[in-house]
């Protein structure tokens, strides 16, 4: 899907398994229980993007604007993150499993009572991210 307006649409609980998104504006869609896993959203405007219980397992957000967005209590496995901004997201008590933050702005973003590896914690910790009541595993 190339550079199309998706503002508003629900993909609640929608298998989107391998999709890739470039440059669309998704500002307010709905991936609630979606399957994602594998997506690549590429240059996409993501605000108000709600996530609960999606899959984003080995999903890639290249050069998106995730700012202010909940990954509260998400399992996020092999979930990529390249050049993007996650400033103000919430990732409170999310599992983060060979997640990566390649060039990515965290600044702000809140990882309180999140679970993670040491490498990983070290990272964003460099980033100014909040990082209160971490596990480290």
């Amino acid at each position: 899907v190339k550079g199309s307006d998706l503002r508003g649409v629900n993909f609640n609980g929608t298998d989107l398994s391998g999709t890739r998104f470039i440059g669309c504006d998704m500002t307010d869609v709905k991936f609630d229980g979606a399957n994602l896993t594998g997506a690549q959203l590429k240059g996409c405007a993501l605000k108000g993007v709600t996530l609960a219980g999606a899959d984003l397992t080995d999903s890639v957000f290249i050069g998106c604007d995730l700012d202010g967005l909940s990954f509260a209590g998400m399992h996020l496995q092999g979930t990529e993150f390249k050049a993007s901004s996650i400033r103000n997201a919430i990732f409170k008590d999310a599992v983060l499993d060979e997640v990566s933050f390649y060039h990515t702005d965290a600044k702000k973003a809140n990882f309180d009572g999140a679970t993670m590896d040491k490498i990983t914690f070290a990272l964003l910790q460099s980033m100014r991210a909040k990082l209160d009541n971490v596990n480290i595993k």
